[in-house]
């Protein structure tokens, strides 16, 4: 018999950054927070059956591993889906999780919404605005954000930001220097919580926060390496605003500017995302917002790319030798080979990250590659596959 006060939804955010793959916790941090998740999801479906868990993963790029379901073997198969990229974006994570859940309360509602994020961040690279922003739709959404951290040694408190984010939400924080702590912590992570005071999709409630929907928005995901070669060879993706695999207004195919909605995976070419967020009946005064026509999802589009098209004003671009689709062209710059294992990013072409076996170059734009993937990439499209700028070789 169950004693569930209400059935929850929850969303496990997995930090699968490069740090992970450390081994002061064997056989290191990543094998070690997935054994931890495996218990909390057998933990959290055994009190209540009917709750619900969903699976995200952080690296350089966010990844569902799965929607909600509570099949508990289902979903920790869905964990050796993981990818290995890069810094953790912890916050463009929260932001992920939290439209999971507001799609999750429309359809349903009457269930108590969760958070709980797996980490070991112990410096995370945080935008403090937007955190504080998102903060606050959660607080407005009565949205519950547990932290489960591990490491070496947690830094000072009050410069904590995931602490600070568990207390501002009224949820739990716990910093881990052993394993043998770090599972049996798995049992009161899974515990029930208490609905929350604040119901935001309660009729007689003034809704103040659509003014804060805007920084859950999150960015189109850009293709693997894998999905580019399958589309030169034989996928034709066509883009859900214009339904076209050349994009209207590089002209380039859907490779060049391809990107995906991170929620539904459907295809959009960056310009026309920027053509549709721009739009005279927005609902978003940020131009850069706007839902995926799919799944109605909050995505962005880059600055970047909105002044291209305000500049262009969304006439075709012409590409020639001397243009990237962008029409910029960029240098890639060696990154010395004493600062290459220190670099936290991955890939922008292939997700790996840098073990210095290999030269690494370094686009105006801030993007990494491998000497060997450059090459790839330059063949292939002789642009940046992050800003699109045409390489210039030296």
């Amino acid at each position: 018999m169950t004693t569930s006060i209400a059935l929850e939804d929850t969303v496990i955010l997995w930090d699968c950054s490069r740090s992970m793959i450390r081994t002061d916790f064997k056989p290191n941090r990543l094998r070690t927070i997935q054994k931890l998740i495996k218990l909390f999801i057998e933990h959290k479906i055994a009190k209540d059956p009917k709750d619900s868990i969903a699976i995200a993963a952080i690296g350089t790029r966010i990844i569902k591993l799965s929607d909600f379901s509570n099949n508990s073997d289902f979903l920790t198969k869905q964990l050796n889906k993981l990818e290995i990229s890069g810094n953790a974006n912890m916050v463009d994570g929260i932001a992920f999780a939290l439209q999971m859940l507001v799609k999750k309360i429309r359809h349903l509602g009457g269930s108590n919404q969760r958070v709980i994020i797996f980490t070991d961040s112990s410096k995370p690279d945080i935008d403090q605005d937007r955190m504080e922003k998102i903060t606050k739709a959660a607080q407005g959404l009565g949205v519950y954000i547990d932290i489960c951290q591990l490491g070496l040694s947690e830094i000072d408190r009050a410069l904590n930001p995931f602490r600070k984010l568990a207390n501002a939400t009224n949820s739990e924080y716990g910093f881990f220097t052993n394993a043998k702590a770090l599972y049996r912590a798995a049992e009161g992570f899974a515990s029930k919580k208490a609905p929350p005071d604040t119901d935001y999709f309660d009729p007689n409630k003034d809704k103040k926060l659509p003014r804060l929907m805007a920084e859950i928005a999150v960015d189109l995901r850009r293709p693997t390496i894998g999905e580019i070669r399958d589309m030169m060879s034989k996928v034709d993706h066509k883009c859900q605003i214009c339904y076209q695999n050349t994009c209207p207004v590089c002209n380039n195919p859907f490779y060049s500017c391809g990107r995906f909605c991170p929620s539904c995976s459907r295809p959009i070419h960056l310009h026309c995302a920027s053509m549709w967020s721009d739009r005279e009946n927005s609902e978003f005064a940020d131009k850069t917002v706007f839902r995926c026509p799919n799944c109605f999802f909050l995505l962005k589009v880059p600055h970047s790319v909105q002044q291209l098209m305000k500049i262009t004003g969304g006439q075709s671009i012409k590409v020639t030798d001397e243009e990237g689709f962008a029409g910029k062209p960029i240098q890639m710059t060696k990154v010395p080979d004493n600062i290459v294992e220190n670099i936290e990013d991955a890939c922008s072409y292939c997700s790996n990250i840098f073990t210095g076996q290999e030269a690494v170059y370094q686009c105006s734009c801030s993007a990494y590659y491998h000497q060997s993937c450059l090459e790839h990439m330059y063949k292939e499209i002789k642009s940046c596959r992050n800003c699109g700028g045409l390489i210039t070789p030296k």
